[in-house]
């Protein structure tokens, strides 16, 4: 059996040494340190050369965030996790941007977590079922709401041309758009020229700069 070295940094002494702790009960996890903050946790990764580093997201002196991306730059093999009271999907978000391995909830039960340990590998990055659920509803949520944003301010705009507005916004030439819409090529042409026309522009960067600006 291949044993794990782990660290774990948290500022609040009770849940650093309670997952301590129960990591400890494993056989095959040694828990190589213990970090308040950071810095510190920084500081002993040169130390300790760690597999795993369990990062509580809001610590003094450096926070999580910070943490996992200097680890990530320096030792990208070693496998981060972030460790956060609540859901929050900025968070979620900047842990992903910084290279952390995955984000998880202090509340989730120890053998998850002994489990998710186990199981996650560099490059993929794990997170409870049920944050992935609700960030993928938020992400859906606040897309929908900017299109409608953006199609209140120009409502003579037909269905087909928001469709078509959408696709152009996305990147998609006007044959990838008509392959998206199941129209010709030239349908889609003749309907760039209408949108072209209500937004008083003559190509589509312009068009798309107009759209920006709204």
């Amino acid at each position: 059996m291949n044993e794990l070295k782990l660290l774990v940094a948290d500022d609040q002494t009770l849940m650093r040494e309670g997952l301590k702790t129960i990591l400890e009960l494993e056989e095959d996890i040694i828990v190589v340190n213990t970090a308040a903050n950071g810095q510190e946790a920084w500081e002993m990764v040169h130390r300790n050369e760690p597999d795993i580093v369990l990062l509580d997201i809001q610590m003094p002196v450096m926070d999580g965030i910070c943490c996992a991306r200097q680890i990530k730059q320096h030792h990208p093999d070693i496998i981060v996790l972030l460790l956060s009271t609540f859901m929050d999907e900025q968070y979620i978000m900047e842990g992903m941007r910084s290279g952390a391995n995955g984000y998880l909830l202090k509340d989730m039960d120890s053998r998850l977590l002994i489990q998710t340990i186990r199981s996650v590998t560099a490059g993929q990055f794990t997170m409870p079922a049920a944050v992935a659920i609700q960030l993928a509803e938020t992400i859906n949520r606040r897309s929908l709401e900017a299109d409608r944003a953006v199609f209140g301010q120009f409502a003579d705009f037909t269905r087909r041309e928001q469709e078509i507005i959408t696709l152009m916004r996305k990147g998609l030439s006007n044959k990838q758009i008509a392959q998206q819409l199941y129209i010709h090529s030239g349908t889609v042409r003749n309907y760039i020229s209408i949108i072209y026309a209500k937004m008083g522009v003559n190509d589509r960067t312009s068009a798309l700069m107009y759209l920006q600006a709204k």
